[in-house]
């Protein structure tokens, strides 16, 4: 069987947290993602430099907002923006097989282990192993490489999921928000369940 080839995307930029919000408002709005995509290049509502450069993000961004029902962008528009981040997390993953994976391969690996970081190390590690299957990787540039090891860290940081010294940090959220968005939201987040605001705890802290 011919494995599923990694999109690699992602590199463009980070999580895109407040440019996703307001583009899901929009959706929530119009209800066409042409529409949408018409108004934010229109009315340059990502505040870009360039033309190219605003349709670029707002492609990459309304793909990985597809990745999410309405249920899920309404709470996207209207939740805390630590919660806003979680979603958009999980609509990377839901919108990359390559983060997928790497959620729980070692996210969520070194979540139950109860490991305290991730490392650059272990992103390599990561790499190396899938490019036995996935050969698509083993043609990817050392410096392709290093900026997709650099926005995956830096989407992990706008999640919450690891805090500036890579150390990871446990995603709380209501057992109602746990059940009303993202049902995969288990396997890709270190979640703990809690009645409370939520709060950052790190692992084996």
């Amino acid at each position: 069987m011919q494995t599923e080839r990694y999109r690699l995307s992602f590199g463009t930029g980070g999580l895109f947290r407040q440019e996703s919000v307001r583009i899901a408002e929009l959706f929530l709005a119009h209800k066409d993602w042409e529409s949408v995509r018409e108004v934010v290049e229109t009315q340059n509502i990502l505040q870009c430099r360039t033309a190219s450069t605003t349709r670029r993000r707002a492609a990459e961004i309304i793909t990985r907002l597809k990745k999410l029902n309405v249920n899920e962008l309404s709470q996207l528009a209207l939740a805390h923006p630590r919660t806003q981040a979680y979603i958009l997390w999980i609509a990377n993953c839901r919108c990359y097989r390559f983060i997928s994976d790497f959620a729980i391969d070692v996210i969520m690996d070194r979540f139950t282990a109860l490991k305290s970081d991730i490392t650059y190390t272990d992103f390599d590690l990561f790499f190396e192993r899938k490019s036995l299957l996935h050969h698509e990787l083993s043609k990817v540039s050392s410096s392709t490489r290093m900026k997709l090891r650099q926005v995956l860290f830096k989407m992990m940081r706008e999640a919450g999921i690891i805090d500036e010294d890579n150390r990871l940090i446990h995603a709380l959220l209501s057992p109602a928000l746990c059940e009303s968005f993202v049902k995969d939201s288990v396997l890709f987040l270190p979640l703990i369940r809690s009645s409370n605001q939520p709060e950052r705890h790190h692992v084996g802290y």
